[in-house]
């Protein structure tokens, strides 16, 4: 099956754009609401002559900005993710190894390992998620068991960062045990393909904004 010509440059400019009314959406004061959106969008997209215009006009109709924002945002959002669709690879070779290798690093390990991971991150419940690790292991159920919820927690978080970089030598690294962009992007592109598609569009928009960051920092 060939693969859809894909524009890099229109993922970087959609990128932009979606989070340019991102910023905006958060932004709940109109005062300030209302000239970060115009000076950052609307004259950026349709010129200082249209800005003018939009933003006299949300002077006297300050309310009409919230759904001019997010009809914006929701446009650039579908455009961002359909251009990734067309070739999510050559996007992944084109991002900064650090983002790729941060969103690979949701695939990894079993559900003993996410369920860890999630109770670290939100600090949940560190002790029951560590248990499971280490069943038919007598002597480290009891120290996991017994000892104080600090000390659980850094043995917890001593085991994760040894099992995260065995998850990065094993997927994302080659032989010599360096990154390996093409079989990263190979990982990467087989477990986006494998997720519900709600899913998977956030994926791409994921790995759409990424790329747009490196070519941003690119660019400092």
């Amino acid at each position: 099956m060939v693969k859809e010509q894909i524009s890099l440059e229109k993922i970087a400019n959609k990128g932009m754009l979606f989070s340019i009314n991102e910023m905006s959406d958060k932004e709940t004061d109109l005062s300030k609401k209302i000239p970060m959106w115009v000076q950052s969008y609307i004259a950026k997209t349709r010129g200082e002559e249209t800005a003018e215009t939009v933003y006299e006009t949300l002077r006297r109709d300050p309310l009409e900005v919230t759904p001019l924002i997010s009809q914006a945002k929701t446009e650039h959002e579908k455009n961002l993710i359909e251009e990734v669709k067309k070739d999510p690879y050559t996007v992944i070779n084109a991002t900064n190894q650090n983002y790729t290798m941060g969103l690979a690093s949701q695939f990894f390990g079993n559900q003993n390992y996410k369920t860890l991971k999630e109770a670290i991150e939100k600090n949940g419940n560190v002790k029951a998620a560590f248990s499971p690790v280490f069943e038919g292991d007598s002597l480290l159920q009891y120290m996991v068991a017994n000892a104080t919820p600090e000390a659980v927690k850094a043995a917890a978080s001593g085991h994760l960062q040894r099992a995260t970089q065995r998850e990065i030598i094993k997927n994302l690294c080659n032989e010599k045990g360096e990154f390996d962009a093409e079989k990263t992007s190979t990982y990467l592109e087989n477990n986006i393909k494998g997720q519900k598609p709600a899913t998977q569009n956030e994926l791409y928009k994921s790995l759409g904004l990424a790329y747009m960051q490196t070519i941003a920092s690119q660019q400092k």
